[in-house]
């Protein structure tokens, strides 16, 4: 089995965030108000698919953005989408000038694995259901606490508790104990 460039590989992944972009929107009756909401989303997609599977959904970067978690270079994404008439964004909702809209154009090909569509269609319940502030505040997980703006978040240790978060910590400092007597100077 022939290995994957990292150029290929980042590509495929750039294709399925694009393809659980459009399922976000078209799980949300085809329309989803704001991009605070399809960042939040799309970390609760692939967090879902996880703890599922034990997959990722798209191996595709999220990001540590002021407000949680975000998808990288989404405007990037989400253009590339409308320039191929598959996704219409627009500003302003009519309550919020500034709010971004997305609604999907056409038809979204359905996604084949029955697990991705549940972690899909339970995100996008879960995001529909908070207000702006509960968006904000509900993602600010392990993984957000511990990275830096604009640098990749890990956010599979998100969906470990706090103890199984502190045994590795423990694990991994019993194993730095033992190298550090090993090699001297580490």
């Amino acid at each position: 089995m022939k290995r994957r460039s990292r150029e290929e590989r980042a590509q495929r992944a750039r294709v399925r965030a694009k393809r659980t972009i459009l399922a976000l929107v078209a799980a949300s009756n085809g329309r989803l108000e704001g991009k605070l909401r399809l960042y939040k989303a799309f970390y609760r997609a692939h967090l879902n698919c996880f703890e599922t599977t034990g997959l990722e959904l798209t191996a595709y970067p999220i990001v540590h953005m002021p407000n949680g978690p975000g998808i990288d270079n989404a405007q990037e994404l989400i253009d590339e989408l409308s320039e191929a008439g598959q996704l219409r964004e627009t500003v302003g909702n009519g309550l919020k000038l500034s709010e971004r809209v997305y609604e999907v154009v056409g038809k979204v090909t359905q996604e084949e694995d029955q697990e991705k569509v549940a972690a899909i269609a339970e995100a996008i319940s879960w995001a529909n259901s908070l207000n702006e502030q509960q968006l904000k505040d509900g993602s600010h997980n392990l993984s957000w606490r511990e990275g830096n703006t604009g640098l990749q978040q890990n956010i599979y240790v998100d969906g470990l508790s706090e103890e199984r978060v502190d045994e590795i910590w423990q694990n991994a400092n019993k194993r730095m104990a033992i190298l550090t007597d090993l090699v001297p100077g580490l």
